[in-house]
């Protein structure tokens, strides 16, 4: 499903909602993986505890009704005070938001729940990728409800505008809109 939906994203949105528009596909822009205690922890049987905390941080490009919307999770499993292993992982997208008769309540709804929630597979296959390819036990996160609505998660709308131009500090690039 999410191979399709990857080629037809943004007619799938379309169709969807009409409360926001994709001006691109999600995107990958973070990803950080260790698994510091392993190969020890293969000879281990003990059961791990999984930890997920989410961030939703949304930017207004100034004078458009475009947004930049980031979806940041952080999975951590521990065994005792023993790292498995931590994942933090940023996914992105650019979305325009129709915002003439909406309140603000209804903007940040979009931006806290609506948008996120079509990235949210993005990371979901993300994540299994990473832990199969770390050779560790198969693990898919809950589906977007129960992880995002009910987990410990932190969501804000930050107010400070994007510039006209989005730039990457680590490696000096700039990228138009």
């Amino acid at each position: 499903f999410v191979v399709s939906l990857e080629t037809n994203y943004k007619q799938y949105m379309a169709m969807k909602t009409n409360s926001f528009k994709p001006i691109t596909n999600p995107f990958l822009k973070n990803i950080e993986f260790v698994s510091p205690n392993t190969p020890g922890l293969f000879f281990n049987s003990q059961s791990g505890v999984l930890n997920i905390f989410n961030n939703i941080k949304s930017r207004k490009a100034e004078g458009t009704p475009l947004y930049l919307v980031d979806l940041q999770s952080t999975l951590t499993s521990m065994i005792d005070d023993m790292i498995i292993f931590d994942i933090r992982i940023t996914y992105s997208i650019m979305v325009e938001i129709a915002e003439e008769n909406m309140s603000e309540d209804d903007i940040k709804q979009i931006l806290n729940v609506e948008v996120p929630e079509c990235m949210y597979d993005y990371v979901r296959v993300c994540v299994w990728e990473i832990i199969k390819k770390a050779d560790l036990s198969p693990f898919m996160m809950g589906d977007f409800d129960s992880t995002i609505r009910n987990a410990p998660t932190t969501s804000f709308f930050e107010d400070d505008k994007l510039d006209s131009t989005l730039f990457d500090e680590d490696n000096g690039n700039v990228f138009p809109f």
